[in-house]
């Protein structure tokens, strides 16, 4: 009882706890997730915006007046308005004891006025003054009547002791007080181009804002206005006319510049067609901002925590706590009530229309949308929670499909699955499958077209559907009669294929036959291929036969022959020590034989054992020539090397690559022709090791490369020449065993044996040979 009395408080605590602490949904986790995301992208916004406006402005400042706008004609003009507009706005502004203001008053030093306080000890000629104030007044009439060719935004600001300005913006007006403009993005999206001049009170100029143009311009409109360019090559146009124009020079020397004026400049882009617009440089900015990376890991990160088995982990937890079977879960709550194709296409939309949704993204947020920030940012955050949730979903979806099966998914919550679960005998590879969608497709717009004429002319649309049937009648016999055409031609072939005609092609199209026409190709060249390998195999086993009878037999024949010799009893000491060495030789040459046909035997089936070890192939080659000296000078051939000063080593059976060189030089002093030269030559690069024997063949080369390779096969078809016909045969097996290859080439009467080993394994030594 007091072991009962101490568990009930411990169960009823338990249950207070459940109580206080209830489980969260792992959809809340996940949307809570999600929130944070697309938050984080929120927040890059402003620096994203910012290095879009900045490239924006950088690719845009010299190509913007590329395009239909004269540089020189617009900066020239910029420095008429630099006379033009300040006398404007000083005409507008002129304080109540003044009258009047002549661009003399306010642009030559000596008429002190409220806009112009330098003083000049030397007055300036009468007739210069009325030449000088026609010109500017040309200038200023031509602007007030629309009389040019640009049409701009302008503002002029005075910052004397009492601010005056003039102007067609707001915009302009604050950009006129800023050396850096805090709203490029707002102007470079109206204006093609903009600029601010600025005159000092001591009337020096300075353009501290210039875009549009490429800065070059900026400079030669700073040295024109400088120098009164534009005055000096135009007030000699100015009647009457001058004999000499130079008596104007001290006059012109002595022009100032507007005094503590500031003038912006800016052309819309909507007033010329011409002016290239900024949209077109949207999406490169943003491509060139980081806005694609901000975006990939958002994405990422949504659809990993789709991928978070928060279910499992939940669902593992409830059944420990309340003892429930795991697989007493509903379905439905374990899986997205949303088929696939819903998340699929979702997560796909954003990625097709990425361009539309970044510069969308990027305009909204924009100064001048006529949207409130809160709005645009409101806007901003729920689109891309919106697509952050379906990168989420596709994520979750494929978790549980990897979780309870792929195919148990799909097939339930696909809408495609579902469809091919309705059509399982449907295949869309097999050609009739396809065929049916074709007629089907076909069929119900010819059945709409009808349905459709007949709301116009009722009835009389039924007359269409006769020679439609026809036509559809004439199709089916059509299709039915290639069909058996095609089948009694492929019958054809196979019968004839069947009574040994391996040399027949099914040609043409087969259609649906043609898979089973290819198939039936591939076993006739199966066949053809044996049975060619079958043949060879027969004529190799006559000639194996024939060539083994012949080469035992002459040995055999000569020992018979001088045993019988033998055996009189007339026969001298010096006949019988003649007879015994040919009887020698003669069963020396059957052992060569029997212990080549063995060593070619065991090379061949692989049953030779190898012990590699570290062989020096330009050593071996001249001890092994060195060992057939004396066979070699019988011959009368001279051998040329052309090996490396250093040690070449790979791993080899040194016994084995003994035979192999030995074989290539009893080869040489065979069938080389006497008094011919040999050259044996060694090459490496950085992966094989490769080691070539050529000589001039005594006799007509009439086989191929490979059959000299076959066993019992000599160079000399008479087999008079001493030999087992099995060297090279034993050389290419021994040369194989060991990982390399062995050929064979002919030109002519020049014969080549290539030996090539792979360094894989060898050992590099840099040693001198000595």
């Amino acid at each position: 009882m007091e072991k009962l009395e101490e568990k009930k408080p411990t169960a009823s605590k338990t249950k207070r706890l459940k109580r206080r602490i209830p489980g969260i949904r792992p959809v809340y986790i996940r949307m809570v997730l999600l929130g944070l995301v697309a938050w984080f992208v929120l927040l890059q916004y402003p620096a994203v915006e910012s290095r879009v406006d900045d490239w924006i402005k950088q690719e845009t400042s010299d190509i913007s007046m590329g395009s239909g706008l004269i540089p020189s004609q617009w900066t020239d003009y910029m420095e008429k308005m630099n006379y033009a507009l300040p006398l404007t706005l000083a005409q507008q502004n002129l304080p109540k004891q003044q009258t009047k203001l002549d661009p003399s008053d306010l642009f030559l030093p000596g008429d002190w006025n409220a806009y112009n306080s330098r003083t000049s000890a030397v007055a300036f000629p009468q007739s210069f003054k009325n030449r000088f104030n026609t010109l500017i007044e040309s200038w200023q009439s031509q602007f007030a009547e629309g009389n040019h060719v640009f049409q701009m935004d302008y503002e002029v600001i005075h910052l004397g002791p009492q601010l005056n300005s003039i102007g067609s913006s707001e915009a302009l007006h604050n950009l006129g007080f800023s050396d850096s403009p805090a709203e490029d993005s707002s102007l470079m999206r109206k204006y093609a181009f903009y600029a601010v001049v600025k005159f000092d009170a001591a009337g020096t100029m300075s353009i501290p804002v210039w875009y549009g143009m490429e800065t070059e311009w900026r400079d030669r409109l700073l040295f024109n206005q400088l120098h009164h360019r534009v005055v000096i090559s135009e007030i000699e146009n100015i009647s009457p006319s001058l004999p000499d124009i130079s008596e104007l020079n001290p006059s012109l020397e002595r022009i100032q510049q507007p005094s503590a004026f500031t003038i912006v400049y800016a052309l819309p882009r909507n007033e010329y067609g011409n002016l290239p617009r900024i949209e077109p440089f949207y999406y490169g900015g943003i491509r060139e901002s980081g806005f694609w990376q901000m975006a990939l890991l958002a994405l990422g990160s949504a659809f990993l925590i789709g991928l978070l088995p928060l279910e499992s982990a939940r669902r593992t937890r409830h059944a420990a706590t309340t003892g429930q079977k795991e697989g007493k879960r509903s379905w439905r709550a374990r899986v997205p009530r949303l088929p696939f194709e819903f998340w699929l296409i979702g997560a796909a939309v954003p990625l097709m229309m990425h361009r539309e949704f970044s510069i969308w993204s990027y305009t909204i947020g924009q100064t001048g949308n006529r949207l409130p920030e809160w709005m645009a940012q409101a806007l901003i955050y729920g689109s891309w929670l919106l697509i952050l949730t379906f990168w989420c979903g596709l994520g979750w979806f494929l978790m549980l499909a990897a979780r309870d099966g792929f195919g148990r998914m799909f097939t339930r919550r696909s809408l495609i699955g579902r469809l091919f679960v309705r059509l399982h005998t449907f295949d869309p590879s097999d050609r009739s499958d396809r065929s049916l969608i074709k007629a089907f497709l076909v069929h119900f717009f010819v059945v709409t077209a009808i349905a459709v004429l007949a709301v116009y002319i009722g009835y009389y649309a039924l007359a269409p559907l006769i020679p439609y049937m026809l036509a559809v009648f004439y199709r089916i016999k059509t299709d039915k009669d290639r069909i058996f055409r095609h089948y009694d031609q492929l019958y054809v072939s196979v019968q004839s294929m069947a009574r040994g005609d391996l040399d027949l092609q099914i040609e043409g199209n087969l259609g649906l036959f043609d898979p089973l026409r290819n198939e039936l190709q591939r076993i006739r060249e199966g066949f053809k291929h044996a049975v060619e390998e079958e043949t060879k195999s027969q004529k190799m086993k006559s000639e194996l036969v024939t060539n083994v009878s012949h080469d035992l037999k002459t040995p055999l024949t000569a020992i018979v022959t001088y045993i019988n010799l033998l055996q009189q009893a007339n026969l001298t000491e010096e006949e019988r020590r003649s007879y015994i060495d040919v009887l020698s030789g003669k069963s020396q040459r059957l052992n060569r034989l029997i212990e080549d046909l063995f060593e070619y035997t065991r090379a061949s089936s692989g049953n030779t054992e190898m012990t590699p070890v570290d062989v020096d192939l330009v050593e071996m080659l001249k001890q092994a020539q060195i060992e057939l000296g004396e066979r070699l000078d019988e011959s009368g051939v001279q051998l040329r090397f052309n090996l490396p000063e250093r040690k070449v080593v790979l791993p080899l059976d040194s016994e084995k690559t003994f035979r192999i060189f030995e074989n290539l030089y009893l080869n040489i002093s065979k069938y080389a022709m006497p008094g011919s030269r040999a050259y044996v030559e060694l090459t490496e690069n950085a992966e094989t090791v490769s080691i070539h024997f050529k000589n001039v063949s005594a006799a007509e080369l009439d086989f191929k490369p490979d059959e000299i390779m076959e066993r019992f096969v000599r160079g000399d078809r008479a087999r008079s020449a001493e030999g087992s016909g099995l060297g090279l045969a034993i050389v290419k097996s021994l040369v194989e065993l060991q990982g390399g290859t062995f050929d064979i080439e002919l030109d002519g009467d020049l014969f080549k044996a290539t030996i090539r080993w792979p360094k894989t394994g060898s050992k590099e030594n840099t040693g001198t040979v000595g």
